[in-house]
Parts: structure tokens; sequence; C-alpha cells
């Protein structure tokens, strides 16, 4: 006779869950195409990494508000 094997899946423990970090309140005056002009305005032509760095949006959001 064949040995019989377990199909059931194996239980293992539950993964940890990373929770959101409390961000801060969003603020018109910081916020997307107006942190971006706001910069522009500020510290003249700037590169688009200068631009993310200076504002603390991702390159991504710079590149989407400036193009």
């Amino acid at each position: 006779m064949p040995p019989v094997f377990d199909t059931a899946p194996a239980l293992r423990p539950p993964l940890p869950v990373a929770l959101p970090s409390p961000r801060e309140p969003r603020r018109p005056d910081r916020d997307g195409p107006t942190a971006v002009l706001g910069a522009v305005l500020r510290d003249g032509p700037l590169a688009r990494t200068a631009l993310a760095r200076a504002t603390g949006l991702s390159p991504a959001a710079v590149s989407r508000h400036t193009a």
C-alpha cells in the first residue's frame, strides 16, 4: 500500500500588517501644483528632481504637474 500524504495546507502564522503612518493634514498651500508653482516662483527654474526635493512630492507627482 502506498504512503498516505496529508493534502491539507499547512497552517502558517499570520503575516504582520504594516499600518499606515499618520500623515500631516493636507494643506492647500503645500499640495500638488500649488507647491510646484510656489517652489519655482521662490527658487527660480529648477530640475524636476530639485522640485521633488523642494516640495516633498514624489518625482512622478512633480512630472505630472509640470507636463
